[in-house]
């Protein structure tokens, strides 16, 4: 199974502010829609509630969370307990979708990265980890697709 992060984020590799994402492009979430589609993905309990606390349809929505447990999802209060529970059904991939915390912790864990580069820069209190530093070192770029002035889609994998 290939963990792969999926994440949109700007210049200062803000992801969020105040439990949203601070813009809204309808690429990048056509994009989303279409790369994870048919995929199981992960989140953190505040990115399940900020979606509505609905699963994201045509997706198994797996949910991490210490707190709080949610009927229509699978859940888990550790990264490492949702990866054994998932290894077992056997999926080709795994699709990290965040917050900040979560994409911390998989990090590591992680075989690609599927990275949407606003090309602006936003206020925010949610970071993406640090990453361009180890590009050439632990992070190979395979991809970059310009879609907009705005946005490129830029795809690593691990080396």
């Amino acid at each position: 199974m290939k963990i792969i992060i999926i994440v949109a984020h700007d210049l200062n590799l803000v992801i969020g502010n105040n439990g949203t994402l601070p813009w809204h492009f309808s690429e990048d979430l056509k994009h989303f829609k279409q790369t994870t589609s048919g995929f199981p993905i992960l989140m953190g309990r505040g990115v399940f509630e900020e979606l509505g606390s609905k699963p994201l349809p045509n997706r198994q929505n797996i949910v991490l969370s210490t707190t709080e447990n949610y009927d229509n999802v699978a859940c888990y209060s550790s990264l490492e307990q949702a990866l054994e529970a998932i290894k077992l059904e056997q999926p080709s991939k795994l699709f990290i979708i965040g917050g900040g915390v979560v994409y911390r912790q998989a990090m590591e864990l992680a075989d690609e990265m599927i990275i949407t580069l606003v090309h602006k820069e936003y206020e925010g209190d949610t970071f993406f980890p640090e990453y361009r530093s180890e590009i050439g070192l632990i992070w190979e770029k395979t991809s970059r697709i310009d879609v907009s002035e705005d946005l490129s889609f830029i795809h690593y994998t691990r080396v």
